[in-house]
């Protein structure tokens, strides 16, 4: 069996409304947008800030840890944004009474379906990490930051991202007046987004404050655990709902 056909059958086993959301979302050109948009910031807020601090501060003192707590957090909120409004978006676009019948016709079962765009939720949000990730790991030239604390943040802002997506893919799949599913998406979203960016700079404070696996041992220590615990909950429970 040659290289081509095993690639078919691999792509054969994969999830269709990944394949799908992804095929969309590359011809709709939003992606590209999406994508060519966050790295524009973030290059933009690295200038401006490195412009500010001036070539003898940036000598006299690290200023690594500032410049990477600036482009984490706007990235972060670019993503935990635009990430879980395109998945509701699209999901109640689907479930508009034209395109209802989509989904009786689908040979897929809803958790089939669910995890589908969850999965592609979760490979935009990665190409955006990954993307904008050599902004990130340049901040560890300027001293003050490691490239493991980098990670770190990188990897928890990424499980926030996709527990901001199941709250949205959740909403979308109420069985609601538009207008009513509409009010409640505008709540979630005041609520989730707010909480989600309260406690990624928490965590990435005391993670680039303390360093990695100092900051992980305080962070098991003072309720860590109990705090991924609460996250995975709320994934699994929205996602079986």
């Amino acid at each position: 069996m040659d290289i081509n056909s095993k690639i078919d059958r691999w792509s054969d086993r994969l999830n269709p409304i990944v394949v799908k959301e992804l095929r969309q979302t590359v011809r709709s050109g939003a992606l590209l947008t999406a994508l060519s948009s966050s790295t524009g910031v973030v290059m933009a807020c690295l200038l401006v800030q490195l412009a500010q601090y001036g070539s003898n501060i940036a000598l006299d003192r690290p200023i690594g840890r500032e410049l990477f707590m600036l482009l984490v957090q706007v990235l972060f909120a670019f993503c935990v944004i635009v990430i879980p409004l395109n998945a509701a978006h699209r999901l109640f676009r689907e479930r508009d009474l034209h395109n209802y019948d989509l989904f009786f016709v689908s040979p897929l079962t809803a958790p089939q379906i669910i995890r589908g765009k969850l999965i592609s939720s979760g490979y935009e949000a990665f190409l955006f990490f990954v993307i904008c990730a050599p902004f990130l790991l340049l901040t560890s030239l300027f001293r003050g930051v490691d490239v493991t604390t980098i990670l770190v943040c990188l990897l928890f802002g990424f499980v926030l991202v996709i527990a901001a997506t199941q709250v949205a893919i959740f909403v979308g799949c109420l069985n609601l007046h538009r207008a009513v599913k509409s009010i409640l998406g505008i709540m979630a979203l005041g609520v989730t987004v707010p909480a989600c960016l309260a406690i990624f700079y928490g965590v990435s404070t005391t993670v680039s404050r303390n360093g990695a696996l100092h900051a992980m041992e305080m962070i098991v220590s003072g309720g860590g655990i109990a705090l991924v615990l609460i996250i995975g909950s709320v994934i699994a429970v929205l996602h079986g709902l």
